[in-house]
Formats: structure tokens, sequence, C-alpha cells
């Protein structure tokens, strides 16, 4: 399961390089059929062993489902605990989310190219596998964030 493959940037025609990308935010989402065995406590003690420079912010996701009748009764809430856990790199480059549902990797800015951002994914996606060995991926996503500033000029 770790070995997923993500196509390199050499494998298609060249680009240029700008100066100054507009790419704020990479993002790899990754949804997966879990493995057994879920336990949020044994995740958390591997992601800080496996990822040291990522252990200065750590946060825990939890999962809460709430019941809404038609009938007028009172909505019923159902907490199911942790769902994950939301990391941040030391530089601030990196978050990278490891829950029982999925892997989300972002590198939030200094966007420098694909290559870079797939080796950084697939490192951690391969950590992921091994702690949490999920079963299979059910849906890829990759989304880039844009911030493009103009000029400010008045409008007549």
């Amino acid at each position: 399961m770790s070995d997923l493959l993500i196509a390199s940037r050499d494998d298609f025609a060249p680009i240029r390089r700008l100066s100054k990308p507009p790419i704020a935010e990479a993002v790899l989402d990754l949804r997966v059929l879990p493995g057994d065995g879920w336990n949020p406590q044994t995740l958390k003690d591997e992601i800080l062993k496996e990822l040291p420079i990522y252990s200065k912010k750590i946060e825990e996701g939890r999962e809460i489902v709430y019941t809404v009748s038609l009938d007028g009764t009172q909505p019923k809430e159902q907490r199911l605990g942790c769902a994950g856990y939301k990391l941040t790199s030391d530089d601030g480059n990196h978050v990278v989310q490891f829950n029982k549902a999925g892997f989300v990797f972002n590198r939030v800015r200094e966007y420098q190219d694909w290559n870079l951002f797939c080796d950084e994914a697939r490192t951690l996606w391969t950590i992921y596998c091994k702690i949490l060995n999920p079963q299979v991926i059910k849906r890829i996503g990759v989304r880039f964030i844009n911030q493009m500033v103009a000029k400010e000029t008045p409008f007549s």
C-alpha cells in the first residue's frame, strides 16, 4: 500500500519556473478504508517516534456525531473519540493529518515544485501506511490554492 505511484514532473513537457509562483498551498488528500486495530495512543506514540521534526505542534481531532429526528425530540450527541492527529512541521511549511479515514498532506508556504512536494508526501505516506496499515485507497484528491495579488486601481 505504501508504494503509491505519483507521476514525476519529468514525465511531462518541460515547464518554466516562476520567480514568485502563485501557489499559496498545495494539498494531497487520500481517503482510505482503514485497517484493523485503531488505537489513538499508539498512533500518537508512533508519530512522535517517526516524525521528530513535527513534534512541537500536534493536535488531536475529535469525532462527534449528532442525530436529529423529525419528530421534535432532542438531538442526540455521540462522542466517538479521537479521529486522528494533525501535525505541523517545526518550520511551519508542512501540515500532515494522520486520520482513521485518510491521510492529508499540505505544503502551506514556499511551494517550490511538484517533485519536492511528492517526495515529502511519499515519505509521510509510507510512515502512515507503516503505522495504520490502510486496506485500500478510496479517493485521491490534489488541490492547489493560488493567491494572485493585483495592483490596486480605482474603479471608474
